[in-house]
Parts: C-alpha cells; sequence; structure tokens
C-alpha cells in the first residue's frame, strides 16, 4: 500500500471560533489549510491451472480525501466541503497458449466509484451557510451549494437541498446604512 498527501496554509483564513454562530469571529490559534489525503492499494494473484491454462486477478483500491476542499480566505474551513472517492477496479484475464502459432485469451474488468460530497464534522448537517458581503462575500459556517460537487451527484443525504444565507449592507433613504439578508434555498 502506497499513501500520501499534503497540507498547505492558507494565508489569511482562520477557522471560526464558534461555527455555529451567525457572525464571523476568527480564531488565530487555528490557522486554516488546504489538505487532501490519498492511497492506492494493489493485489494480484496468477493461478496457473494446468500447463497452458493461465488466470489472472487483480484488485486495485484507491482512497482519496480532499478534506477541506478550496479553502481560501474566502472559504472558511467549517464552511468548505469534504469530497471523498473510493474508487475500485477488479479485473481477470486468462489464456491459453494451443500452439506456438495460436493463443486464446480472454479478460474483463469491474469498476465502481463511489463519491461522496459532505459537510466538515464540526457543522452539522442542517446548517445554514452564510456569505457576508461586508466581509469582502466570505463564506462562513455551512458548505454552499457550489462547493460539495456536480449536481447531480448524490450530495449530503439523499434528498437534501442546500440552503444558503445571504447578508448585505444596504444603504438606507438619508444615507444611513442597513442590513438586508435574503435566504436561498435550492
Amino acid at each position: 500500500m502506497r499513501s500520501w498527501g499534503s497540507a498547505n496554509s492558507v494565508v489569511g483564513a482562520y477557522y471560526t471560533l464558534n461555527p455555529t454562530a451567525w457572525t464571523y469571529a476568527p480564531d488565530p490559534s487555528r490557522p486554516a489549510f488546504d489538505n487532501f489525503r490519498n492511497w492506492i492499494s494493489s493485489e494480484r494473484l496468477t493461478w496457473q491451472a494446468s500447463a497452458k491454462n493461465k488466470v489472472n486477478l487483480s484488485y486495485d483500491q484507491e482512497y482519496r480525501c480532499d478534506c477541506h476542499r478550496s479553502v481560501s480566505a474566502l472559504l472558511t474551513p467549517e464552511a468548505s466541503a469534504i469530497r471523498q472517492y473510493h474508487p475500485k477496479i477488479f479485473s481477470g484475464t486468462w489464456s491459453y497458449p494451443m500452439t506456438n502459432r495460436l493463443l486464446f485469451s480472454a479478460g474483463s474488468n469491474y469498476q465502481t466509484l463511489d463519491y461522496r460530497p459532505g459537510p466538515q464534522p464540526e457543522t452539522p448537517l442542517e446548517t445554514i451557510g452564510v456569505v457576508d458581503s461586508g466581509l469582502s462575500n466570505l463564506r462562513y459556517r455551512a458548505v454552499g451549494p457550489d462547493t460539495t460537487g456536480h449536481p447531480r451527484r448524490r450530495s449530503r443525504r439523499p434528498g437534501d437541498r442546500p440552503i444558503g444565507a445571504r447578508v448585505e449592507p444596504r444603504s438606507r433613504p438619508g444615507g444611513t446604512a442597513g442590513w438586508s439578508s435574503s435566504a436561498q434555498c435550492g
């Protein structure tokens, strides 16, 4: 088995002090990072069934976790998606050299790709995400509808729809600043 990965710190990004709070308060003791883990395992079995019949079986499996997908100065770690991939390939071949000029062989394979996007462990599944335009469109609290992967893929749980909230500063008549908010439901 082979394994590898990386963890890169993200300049200007921090975890939130309280991941479910409606206002963003950075935790300077916990800088953000963008990381992934990967491992792959391959097994192979060869069986010489007779002097001329040989069977090969192989199985390859991989695990990849984009554990803090797309973290940046505008996307906090708890609002980033976890994307997990589990490709598996099973294959088999048979060969039979009937003569030194005639070879019979056959083979087949079967593969699956289990793909699971989801929220971070510290973020409850039903948490509504926030995009705060007063903080340069910083996304915090929860995974937004555009960070969990392809819309046709299985999202958090079957039947779930992404939900988000947007908070924007607005000018009121007379020049005073106020706040307006809008909810976004998928």
